[in-house]
């Protein structure tokens, strides 16, 4: 509950602040093996650093959530059910995901008309999984309204 409200970046206020202060303190003694491998991937581990809500929301929860956007989901969800290979699986596509991440930002800055009141744009190679991040950090950068979109039909 504590990764998931972190995650979904829930204000940290009432019981979700309470619930993110217990959650924390059961991981830093987890039993659940592919999740208690994930924090030591960060070095986050009994007799290590005790995981904080930063960790869950930047460093945990992004390395889930990056099965879903460039492979299987079923990845994670095999992590959180005790495959502890996985745990370094997942590691490894989210710093995929930040490198296709950095590649496509640059290729969508240079592509952006910044006088437009909309921004559209096209690349057949960035991952579906990347397009709401990408349009989001856009959004930040030329202060436009948001709306993100990915075609299946160009694919083909």
């Amino acid at each position: 509950a504590a990764l998931a409200t972190v995650a979904d970046c829930a204000p940290l206020t009432g019981e979700n602040r309470l619930i993110v202060q217990k959650g924390l303190q059961q991981l830093r003694n987890t039993k659940h093996r592919g999740l208690r491998r994930l924090l030591e991937t960060y070095e986050l581990a009994p007799g290590k650093a005790s995981p904080t809500s930063y960790d869950l929301g930047f460093k945990i929860a992004p390395c889930i959530n990056a099965a879903g956007r460039l492979e299987d989901p079923l990845i994670a969800f095999k992590m959180l059910l005790g495959d502890e290979s996985k745990a370094h699986e997942l590691r490894a596509l989210n710093e995929e995901r930040q490198n296709i991440m950095k590649e496509a930002l640059q290729e969508a800055f240079l592509m952006a008309d910044e006088s437009s009141p909309a921004i559209i744009l096209k690349n057949k190679s960035w991952p579906a999984g990347i397009i709401g991040l990408l349009a989001g950090k856009l959004c930040e950068k030329y202060s436009k309204l948001l709306s993100a979109y990915y075609c299946l039909a160009d694919k083909a």
